[in-house]
């Protein structure tokens, strides 16, 4: 008996190991604060909300992307870029308003759109595109290589999507794109709405190939990982288009949410 009850007091005795989860991805909720969201994409933790890096402390945030190895904010006269461990790598003075962003093959930032004055401009080399021909607005950006970027505008009642030089600017390729705003690039094709949920069509095709159904009308989306979109605040899309619901967040504390102004985020 002795035995018995000092082997129980060895076992519970032992420190317990910390299983570290994964980060699944990043978004910003519906009051402007950053959320980290752990686990793994069809079994998520509650989301935990990280420290405020200081460029951020004070400012709203009007619009934010994230991927695989970085991500973008934009606040009401910065735009603040992330590495992929959510460290600040570069601060710069922008427009006013939001902006949308494009990631290069590797999830890096490489181009932000501002709104406000219609200017596409790449994040590194500060370099800009002329936009007066890519239609009434440009409503999403895709993917970056090294000689195009893909982009997706409105004209008219149409959404189409085009391949752009860079750095010329001319338009190599164009097709009609089905949906409505908002949208957004994922998985190598575009994310547009419908009535009754989403729509994906390929980069380069013009029929929608899959269609996902929503329990209410979209109207936000992000992009959270290099194969996540966040909609409405409440639901996950991952890379095998299955829809996951987004665990309710705790509470931050006042310490650790100090600092964030409450804010839209497109």
């Amino acid at each position: 008996m002795k035995f018995f009850v000092g082997f129980l007091l060895m076992v519970f005795s032992v420190p317990a190991q910390t299983v570290t989860a994964p980060l699944a991805g990043t978004m910003v909720d519906g009051h402007g604060r950053i959320v980290s969201l752990y686990g793994v994409l069809g079994n998520l933790l509650p989301p935990q909300y990280p420290v405020i890096p200081v460029e951020l402390k004070g400012q709203a945030i009007l619009s934010a992307s994230f991927n695989a190895n970085g991500g973008a904010i934009k606040t009401a006269s910065q735009l603040v870029l992330l590495d992929g461990t959510g460290a600040v790598t570069s601060v710069q003075a922008a427009p006013q308003g939001v902006s949308l962003f494009s990631f290069s093959t590797n999830g890096i930032p490489a181009w932000a759109f501002y709104a406000y004055d219609s200017e596409l401009v790449n994040v590194a080399s500060g370099t800009s595109l002329d936009t007066s021909g890519f239609g009434d607005s440009i409503i999403a950006l895709g993917p970056a290589g090294e000689s195009s970027i893909a982009v997706l505008s409105s004209r008219g009642s149409e959404l189409r999507s085009a391949s752009v030089s860079i750095p010329g600017g001319v338009f190599l390729e164009q097709t009609t794109v089905p949906g409505a705003a908002p949208a957004t690039s994922f998985q190598n094709g575009w994310l547009t709405t419908s009535p009754t949920g989403l729509l994906w069509t390929p980069l380069g095709g013009s029929t929608a190939t899959r269609q996902i159904a929503l329990p209410e009308a979209p109207h936000s989306l992000q992009t959270a990982a290099a194969g996540a979109i966040v909609i409405n605040g409440e639901w996950l899309l991952n890379a095998s288009f299955q829809l996951l619901e987004i665990p309710r967040a705790p509470m931050p504390s006042r310490q650790s949410n100090l600092g964030y102004p409450p804010a839209g985020v497109r």
